[in-house]
């Protein structure tokens, strides 16, 4: 097993799980416990969520950014590839896309979540309309934040099928 195999490998299951944590995150555990909670346990549960996937997130952005970078330069003939305008099409969407989606990952860790853990503390110890509205807006701009991730992760792999199909 040489180099560029380890890497592929790598690549295929960070990119697996960062995909399907986020759908099993949207499809099975947002569901489950919107039904089976309480708003306020739903929102510290999610909380507590966020804070281990954004963990095992980043880390598997950070193993995505290394082994397709790694995948690039370890391709046998990356100068005669490049030449092929479709490869190099999709490798550079991909990086955009990546960047795009590394950007919108941090946007709604670093301020997203944290408002949101902020908003729903005050607004259960106030019961305040005007937070809970807040709130709201916030919650539907992290889910649409979350749903854009997706749709860039799926974006991004179906790229990479049209890089390694050439």
């Amino acid at each position: 097993m040489n180099l560029s195999m380890v890497s592929n490998y790598l690549h295929i299951i960070a990119m697996s799980v960062w995909v399907g944590g986020m759908f099993y995150i949207m499809l099975v555990e947002v569901p489950v416990l919107r039904n089976s909670l309480g708003s306020s346990d739903f929102t510290s549960n999610m909380t507590l969520l966020g804070k281990r996937f954004q963990k095992v997130g980043w880390f598997l952005l950070l193993i995505l950014l290394i082994t397709g970078l790694s995948n690039i330069m370890l391709e046998d003939s990356i100068a005669d590839m490049m030449k092929n305008d479709n490869y190099a099409k999709s490798i550079v969407a991909k990086l955009i896309l990546f960047t795009l989606m590394v950007v919108n990952t941090a946007i709604h860790t670093f301020y997203l979540g944290p408002k949101m853990s902020n908003l729903a503390k005050k607004s259960s110890a106030e019961d305040n309309d005007d937070l809970s509205e807040e709130y709201n807006k916030l919650k539907k701009r992290s889910m649409i934040s979350s749903g854009f991730s997706l749709l860039l992760s799926l974006v991004i792999v179906y790229y990479g099928l049209i890089a390694s199909k050439i």
